[in-house]
Order: C-alpha cells, then sequence, then structure tokens
C-alpha cells in the first residue's frame, strides 16, 4: 500500500502518523487562523482605542460610535477685552462662565458605515460685571441648547493586521430649541451670545479621515457650518479643522478583549468664523481665528465603558475688532456602549 502519494510513517507497532512537512503545514495553518481569530475578536478595542478622541470627529462607525451613549461636561469662559489682538481694559470688567453638560446617543446604525446621533445639551452661562453707575452686577441663564441630529457615511475602508485606514463625511443640522428671552437686571434682552440657544437652524458638515497603526492613531478633519439668521442677527459661518493624534500607553500588546487600555491625545483644534450680521449690517466685533491645543488622557476599563479627560489652550485667538478673550476649558466624559443592541 505504501507509495510515494502515502505521506504517513509508522511511528510505534500499529500507530500511523503524518510526516513532518504535512505535519507543520498543519501547524502553521492551525496558528495562522488562531492568530486570525484573534485579530477579529481584538478588533473592536484596537479600533476605540486610537481613534476617539474628545474633540476631532472620528471616521469610524463602531464600538464607541455605534448603539452609544455619551455624555461630558464643559467648563469655559471668556473675560478680558481684546482689540485687534491686543489687550485693553474693559470698563465692565465682565467675567463670563459657561457650563455645558451635553448628552448624546447614537441610538441606530443604518448600515456598519452609516449611523446616528442626536445631542442633547444643558446649559448654564453667568456674567459678573459692572453697570454703568459702579456698582457690581450678574447675570445668569440656564435651559436646554440647542439640539443636533446629524448622520455619519464611511465611504472607503482598509483595513488591515493591526491598523485600518478610513474617510468618511458627516453633517447634520442644530435645532434652536434653547431659549433666546433672557434678560439683563435692567430688563432688556440679553445678547445673544449670553442666551442658551442661538435662535438659528444652522447646518454643519465635516470630511472626515482616521488612521491608526498598531498602537498609534491619526485623525483629521475640515468642516464647514452655515449658520442662518434670526430675528435680523446671524453668526457668520464658520470653517472649522481638527488635528488629532493618538497614543495607547497601556496595554503595550492586546491579548484579550477585556484587557484595560489607557490612551492620551495631542489635538489641535481650530476654527475660522467670518463676523456676523445686524440686520444686514456686519458686526465689526465678531469672527476671526480661534486655535486651541487640547491634551487628552482616555481610560476604557472594559469593551463597554469609557471615561475621558480634555483640557483647552487657546494658543491663538485672532480675534476681529473687539472681543472678550477665551480662557482654558476643560471637559470630562464618559461614553457606554450598548452592545446588547448590536
Amino acid at each position: 500500500m505504501n507509495s510515494m502519494f502515502d505521506n504517513r510513517t509508522r511511528s510505534g507497532p500499529g500507530r500511523l502518523a503524518h510526516a513532518g512537512p504535512h505535519n507543520a503545514c498543519v501547524r502553521k495553518a492551525s496558528g495562522l487562523v488562531t492568530w486570525l481569530s484573534a485579530a477579529v475578536l481584538l478588533a473592536p478595542a484596537n479600533l476605540t482605542a486610537q481613534v476617539l478622541p474628545f474633540h476631532t470627529a472620528t471616521a469610524i462607525t463602531t464600538g464607541f460610535e455605534e448603539s452609544a451613549a455619551r455624555t461630558f461636561s464643559s467648563f469655559f469662559g471668556r473675560g478680558g477685552l481684546r482689540r485687534d489682538g491686543v489687550g485693553i481694559t474693559d470698563p465692565m470688567r465682565r467675567d463670563i462662565d459657561v457650563f455645558v453638560q451635553a448628552f448624546g446617543v447614537l441610538p441606530y446604525a443604518i448600515t456598519p458605515m452609516w449611523t446616528t446621533r442626536v445631542i442633547v445639551p444643558f446649559v448654564r452661562k453667568s456674567m459678573d460685571f459692572t453697570a454703568p453707575g459702579g456698582a457690581r452686577g450678574d447675570y445668569a441663564t440656564s435651559g436646554v441648547g440647542d439640539v443636533v441630529v446629524d448622520t455619519k457615511w464611511i465611504f472607503f475602508i482598509k483595513n488591515q493586521l493591526k491598523g485600518t485606514t478610513r474617510l468618511g463625511i458627516q453633517g447634520g443640522v442644530k435645532i434652536p430649541v434653547g431659549e433666546i428671552g433672557a434678560t439683563m437686571p435692567d430688563g432688556t434682552v440679553a445678547p445673544r451670545p449670553l442666551q442658551v440657544g442661538s435662535g438659528s437652524w444652522d447646518f454643519p458638515f465635516k470630511a472626515l479621515f482616521t488612521m491608526t497603526r498598531d498602537r498609534f492613531g491619526l485623525l483629521a478633519n475640515a468642516g464647514y457650518r452655515i449658520n442662518t439668521s434670526d430675528d435680523g442677527i446671524e453668526a457668520g459661518d464658520v470653517f472649522s479643522y481638527d488635528v488629532a493624534l493618538g497614543l495607547r500607553l497601556a496595554p503595550w500588546v492586546y491579548k484579550t478583549l477585556r484587557d484595560k487600555s489607557l490612551i492620551v491625545y495631542f489635538e489641535l483644534n481650530g476654527e475660522v468664523a467670518k463676523r456676523g450680521e445686524i440686520d444686514g449690517t456686519p458686526n465689526p466685533d465678531s469672527g476671526g481665528h480661534l486655535l486651541f491645543l487640547s491634551p487628552d488622557i482616555q481610560w476604557i476599563p472594559t469593551p463597554w465603558l469609557l471615561f475621558e479627560a480634555s483640557v483647552q489652550f487657546p494658543i491663538v485667538q485672532d480675534l476681529n475688532g473687539t472681543q472678550l478673550e477665551h480662557d482654558t476649558r476643560f471637559q470630562l466624559g464618559t461614553r457606554f456602549r450598548f452592545s446588547f443592541l448590536r
């Protein structure tokens, strides 16, 4: 029965075993299948570990970007006048503080590459100032802010072991839900920037780029927001741009799907706004170029839970005319993935 086609050798009385070359191929194939299976199982953790910065939109539609919820708190303020880039004295000594508690839900993924999102913010704005008579006054208003509904579609995906490259677009509408009738202590309606809502229907759009390679992630996007007018008041359209670099500090190498992850990000978040208009007349004290340097830190204890924090430092404030300066911003956030909906 033995022939050149019988790839078996007798390894003991009455026992047959595969010859060396064939047995080695089987072991290699089994190892490759096991390794590929592990890579597939770990893909969600890898994808969400280096490409979820706090501020920069990502071209990812899986993991924490699908059937998930996100909430974050933002603290920021403005104070101190600047005229054409030079600091000047503010006779009203205004000090504005803003707190935003935003709730975002990604309730439905139309396809694995097409997701939807709804963001509902609670906003509180307050200001201390000096009245014309010299007395110190204060102003505060709070309520639900404008709601954002948008969608994200990824039209290019190139996956590889330990990495992916993706391109997409994101667009939506900002619905003017927030109140715009809050009044100052003297009974006059507060300026629109001090209201919790904008009063206008606005339309943001972004082009997205995301790339991850093992422990590193690189993201970039460019966008444009069309702002409409309300009651003769129109904020200028805004061009925005973001760049983010992510680095996974731990684990050095993923071993299981439940590995805890620690990631740091460094972002640049900028916007260039046109001058706004009041009753068709350009407002000289509006618009300009604003750029933040934003280091972030992110902790993922399970594939379903994420904690994050960010600080934004204003490094460019090329504002038109006379405007209040922007202060450092602070953010804390949590994301939760509804895995049972997948």
